[in-house]
């Protein structure tokens, strides 16, 4: 075989490992993704949602408040876990802890999801009223560290943080992180309204709900 064909199958032998070799840093973090935005899944970790009640015996009026907040946190969170308590076992706290127990219940929380534990106390100064459950967060991705070089693009593949952003941001604004897991039951369906609607349709009649005119929300002509 002349030299010149071994020079130039040699060439084309090393063009064709540059072209499928990966570049270091680049290619698909999860291979098993379908399409690229979803290397990033949402993870999760688990977290808790409390709030420190000063030891005074009494609830105040702005520590009633906070109760409340939590309590409407808990039920957007699914009303998962129980709500717990835990405060030392004797003194103003134990008094403070008793009053918020009993302030949840009187915002609708059963009794059976309010948990009250003794703990003992870390020194001297008077320990806060913890109160608060158990939640769900969701895992942002630190994206800065995932980027490679986007001009290396022989290879035709992913770049390794595509979709890291995408992913993050949308974890950052999900309320309730559960709600990607598993989604909520819905409503029952309407069946006397189906009924109602197949019945007009049928029919050959407009199956829309009536609407007064202050829904129609037509502009008048007339000038005053």
């Amino acid at each position: 075989m002349r030299p010149s064909l071994l020079l130039l199958l040699a060439g084309s032998a090393l063009l064709g490992a540059c072209a499928t070799a990966p570049a270091p840093g680049t290619g698909p973090v999860n291979p098993l993704a379908r399409t690229p935005l979803e290397q990033y899944p949402a993870t999760f970790a688990q977290g808790v949602d409390e709030i420190l009640l000063a030891p005074s015996g009494a609830l105040s009026a702005s520590q009633a408040a906070a109760l409340g907040e939590l309590v409407m946190r808990w039920r957007e969170d699914g009303e998962a876990g129980p709500i717990t308590v835990s405060a030392a076992a004797s003194g103003p706290a134990h008094d403070t802890a008793a009053a918020a127990a009993q302030a949840l219940v009187s915002f609708g929380v059963p009794t059976a999801a309010v948990q009250v534990a003794d703990v003992p106390p870390a020194g001297p100064a008077a320990e806060p009223v913890r109160v608060g459950f158990a939640r769900l967060e969701a895992v942002v991705a630190d994206c800065s560290t995932r980027w490679s070089n986007l001009t290396a693009t022989r290879n035709n593949v992913v770049h390794a943080g595509f979709g890291c952003a995408v992913s993050s941001n949308f974890a950052a604004q999900v309320a309730n992180p559960r709600d990607l897991i598993q989604p909520r039951g819905g409503a029952p369906a309407d069946g006397e309204r189906r009924a109602d609607v197949m019945s007009k349709y049928r029919q050959g009649q407009a199956t829309a709900s009536q609407r007064s005119q202050d829904e129609r929300g037509t502009v008048s002509n007339s000038v005053q």
